[in-house]
């Protein structure tokens, strides 16, 4: 029994189980990709080479800049119906006069995002982990949608999509799908 035990303990010790999501998923970042990964510190001449960590605050100050802004904050890969290419969003965007902000809310499968890079010309955003000084996905996105849609402390945030539309820095319609175009 005893080796049996064993044997399990060394079998278990030696698996390599990856979980993704219930961090921000830095660690899993290739060097290549953590050299493109700054901080925001301004909306000015944004390059395509870079992906910027951002604070619900910066973005909710750029959202009142326009008249009208779609944020899309997304997981990496996602495979659902509702995640599209980027592509998708940015199309949309441009034939509806929208602000495009893409928002990742984590690094995990960031190669499968970047692989579209010549699909789609917006700028790349990421949730500042560092900002809001956590690093549990669940955590830091709630704090950075409390900033975003500037929602006090105690009060319920919406949470019928991961597509925020808005004009200046009000929300109009919260939706997991683009309205038909």
């Amino acid at each position: 029994m005893k080796k049996i035990v064993f044997f399990l303990i060394v079998l278990v010790s030696s698996c390599s189980i990856q979980v993704n999501g219930y961090s921000d998923d830095f660690n899993k970042v290739s060097v290549e990709n953590k050299a493109k990964i700054v901080e925001l510190k301004s909306f000015q001449a944004l390059s395509l080479d870079y992906i910027y960590k951002i604070s619900g605050k910066q973005l909710r100050a750029e959202l009142s800049k326009h008249d009208k802004s779609i944020v899309y904050v997304f997981k990496n890969g996602c495979t659902s119906d509702y995640c599209k290419p980027m592509m998708h969003y940015e199309t949309y965007a441009k034939k509806n006069g929208y602000q495009l902000f893409l928002v990742m809310n984590g690094y995990a499968h960031l190669d499968d995002t970047l692989g579209q890079r010549n699909s789609f010309e917006s700028p790349l955003f990421v949730i500042n982990t560092d900002y809001y000084q956590n690093h549990i996905r669940a955590t830091y996105t709630k704090l950075f949608m409390r900033d975003v849609l500037a929602i006090q402390s105690g009060k319920e945030i919406p949470d019928n999509g991961n597509i925020y539309i808005f004009e200046g820095d009000m929300l109009i319609k919260e939706t997991r799908e683009l309205p038909q175009y």
